[in-house]
């Protein structure tokens, strides 16, 4: 089975892959993470987001908007158990749907997931992925939202294609919990 995790910037998402890895024993693939690797190949600081933003940007416009997603999906067979996290772009959606994949998104509160960036910010201090500032964070978070450049990530596309939401809006319990339930659901057919 494959499940696809989006959300925006601090809502979850990895948290929520890693478990579903822990848990059901799931292979975790970060798109994120594969960015990483191409903005350290070319030269670039992965602890910038606008370098992250950058190199992903150029390789849609050089490899399609959804080679991320193709990278990440290059193995995979209907039988694995695959969970990727981080989609930024409705193309790569559109790939996951072609391969039968369940689609979630992960929803917490502004204020959650601010709270959530000044805590990595705190954790990283050389990195700008966490701001500190609330204007800032929100401003950052419109520019992903939604970009007139199709290249470009657009985030506000890839949440409305979701099949199911979890609201990451409690304790850490609490959505390991939904998350059970989910698995549970999605598992029925499988």
């Amino acid at each position: 089975m494959l499940i696809a995790i989006t959300g925006l910037n601090g809502s979850g998402k990895d948290t929520v892959a890693d478990y579903i890895k822990e848990k059901y024993g799931y292979k975790h693939i970060s798109l994120s993470s594969l960015v990483n690797k191409l903005t350290i190949e070319q030269g670039k600081d992965i602890r910038k987001r606008d370098d992250l933003n950058f190199v992903a940007d150029s390789q849609r416009k050089k490899d399609g908007s959804a080679f991320l997603a193709k990278q990440a999906l290059k193995d995979y067979k209907k039988n694995d158990h695959l969970v990727l996290s981080s989609f930024r772009h409705p193309s790569e959606i559109e790939l996951v749907r072609e391969k039968e994949g369940i689609i979630i998104r992960i929803d917490s509160p502004l204020k959650t997931r601010f709270e959530r960036n000044v805590l990595r910010k705190k954790k990283n201090p050389g990195t700008d992925h966490g701001s500190v500032n609330l204007d800032d964070f929100i401003k950052k978070q419109n520019r992903e939202l939604s970009n007139p450049d199709k290249d470009k990530m657009q985030i506000s596309e890839v949440l409305k294609h979701t099949d199911f939401i979890i609201k990451n809006d409690s304790t850490l319990i609490s959505l390991h919990k939904k998350i059970d339930i989910l698995i549970d659901i999605i598992s029925v057919g499988d």
